[in-house]
């Protein structure tokens, strides 16, 4: 019989294809999975307390460990009775006027797709982009 193979490959050949992160990176890890995860959110999340995580309920003894706040903050808002107020956003009204004094003397820019950001910029009221 045939011994069976101890190593299936030399791993001092890997070593060059394996990344190292210094510790600096590594602590970025979970900041970086949490924007990652914090797109996977859903509306309902926005308007209702809900828990985004699946195993909140599970892991619930973790709501009162402060190392883990920024994770149940965000993931287990319910479970862990964590303040669940929407944020709002405030958008204010552009005022509705020219910047440039002569956009009454140049009005064809309004129609020329070539300046519709000069357009916009200066000769917001002129060119009746006013809402």
């Amino acid at each position: 019989r045939e011994a069976l193979p101890t190593r299936m490959f030399k791993t001092e050949k890997l070593t060059g294809y394996i990344p190292r992160f210094s510790s600096s990176a590594m602590r970025l890890v979970p900041v970086i999975l949490l924007i990652i995860l914090g797109f996977l959110g859903t509306i309902e999340a926005l308007t209702e307390c809900v828990d985004l995580g699946d195993e909140c309920a599970a892991k619930a003894h973790l709501c009162t460990i402060r190392m883990y706040d920024s994770i149940t903050d965000y993931y287990c808002k319910k479970t862990c009775g964590r303040d669940c107020t929407p944020f709002t956003t405030t958008t204010t009204q552009r005022p509705c006027m020219d910047r440039a004094p002569d956009c009454a003397d140049k009005v064809d820019i309004c129609t020329r797709p070539e300046y519709a950001s000069t357009a916009e910029k200066f000769c917001y009221k002129t060119c009746g982009l006013c809402t």
